[in-house]
């Protein structure tokens, strides 16, 4: 009896390495990866290591936390919610949020881009190098029927 091969779905940052790399081939865009939301400082996730390799484990949570409260968190450039890959095409902004088959949006990137598309911009929801592929025409449509 032959064994069964079980495909794993690739995981966002796989997607999302996937669609860079699709983009850099293309000649006509400019694009950039967008870092978005608050992050804890590399530094915690060291000392969170050095608690670990000194037994520390069961009083890590609340040393952890009393370093975050004293540290605080950093807010990174971007507003939370921004779509992941930012892609300027024919003039054209468009927004490339990254999820995997199953991924949904956050409350966070519902807001903006609720709020990015009032303002006249296009924000999509990609899965796939396909979707973005759909996305790119999908602009050049818009421009041919609204530059005759």
């Amino acid at each position: 009896m032959a064994a069964r091969i079980q495909r794993r779905e690739p995981t966002e940052a796989e997607i999302q390495k996937a669609i860079l790399q699709y983009l850099a081939t293309r000649k006509n865009m400019v694009f950039w990866r967008q870092n978005s939301g608050s992050f804890v400082a590399p530094v915690l996730r060291a000392i969170a290591a050095v608690l670990d390799k000194f037994g520390l484990g069961r009083k890590k949570i609340a040393i952890m936390s009393a370093v975050k409260k004293t540290a605080g968190h950093y807010k990174c450039a971007s507003e939370s919610g921004i779509p992941d890959i930012t892609v300027i095409y024919r003039g054209v902004y468009v927004g490339l949020e990254v999820k995997t088959k199953k991924g949904r949006l956050t409350k966070d990137q519902k807001v903006m881009h609720e709020r990015m598309k009032k303002n006249g911009t296009m924000v999509r929801i990609v899965r796939s190098v396909d979707d973005v592929k759909s996305v790119l025409n999908e602009v050049d449509v818009f421009l041919s029927q609204h530059n005759k």
